[in-house]
């Protein structure tokens, strides 16, 4: 499977957070609804977003250094644009499925998400992607009766469903710290740093993606150094003529 096919996949989802002030500073949570709504209340409301930065990719024996353009239209879609000194490829994703194509090799990919399953082992759709991004529970549903333990730090929550476990870490300022999802050997883990505050919104500058399955390793740590939010915004995507399919 080439690196880019993983990158492309990845990115489609694709530490511990600084001490931060917040409007959120004397108050506790001590049950689980306290500390969703906490949390809730952390994340206004937004309509598009654009992340421009930096994404260092490794899977087992290749690692690369990518630059990237990010553009999120809210629970609809997400544009990324590729490049290392020349552009290497375009992905997009919205709630019907996965598309990119890479320039080099001259190939794309078009499908749903299964491509994503079969690699993360984790059935994640469009709007658990674009929450992993932004600092967001993948799978938000689960954690309405998970169990809520207190540390100094902050707070945990874990939920279970079948063989599948959930487990997410906030700070004291109810800004997600860490997600995990396993299901056996299988496993996402998500880690945010460097909260931001941009119009309003509380947005986490670094994201590191950790995840193994049955066949591979792999990570990508995003660094973000500019983020706009609610610019217009374009999703131009259209796979080049003479491209030839691959297969995941």
């Amino acid at each position: 499977m080439k690196p880019l096919w993983l990158i492309g996949t990845m990115l489609l989802l694709l530490g511990a957070c600084k001490a931060l002030k917040t409007d959120f500073d004397n108050t506790t949570a001590n049950t689980t609804p306290e500390l969703l709504a906490g949390a809730q209340a952390a994340q206004s409301s937004w309509n598009t977003l654009n992340l421009r930065g930096v994404v260092m990719a490794n899977f087992e024996d290749s690692s690369q250094r990518i630059s990237t353009n990010i553009r999120i239209e809210s629970q609809k879609q997400i544009w990324i644009n590729a490049s290392m000194i020349v552009p290497i490829g375009r992905a997009k994703i919205d709630t019907s499925g996965v598309a990119f194509y890479e320039v080099l090799g001259k190939s794309y990919y078009q499908g749903d998400f299964s491509a994503i399953q079969k690699i993360l082992g984790v059935n994640l759709g469009y709007q658990a992607l674009e929450n992993s991004l932004l600092g967001r529970p993948f799978l938000p549903e689960l954690l309405l009766n998970a169990r809520l333990s207190k540390h100094k730090s902050g707070y945990q929550l874990k939920a279970r469903q079948g063989k599948l476990e959930f487990v997410c870490r906030y700070n004291q300022d109810f800004l997600l710290q860490y997600q995990h999802v396993y299901i056996g050997k299988q496993q996402l883990e998500v880690n945010y740093s460097d909260y931001q505050k941009k119009s309003n919104h509380w947005l986490p500058m670094k994201v590191n993606f950790q995840a193994q399955s049955r066949l591979n390793q792999s990570s990508l740590e995003f660094n973000f150094r500019n983020v706009v939010v609610d610019p217009p915004l374009r999703f131009p995507f259209q796979i080049p003529k003479n491209y030839t399919p691959i297969t995941p």
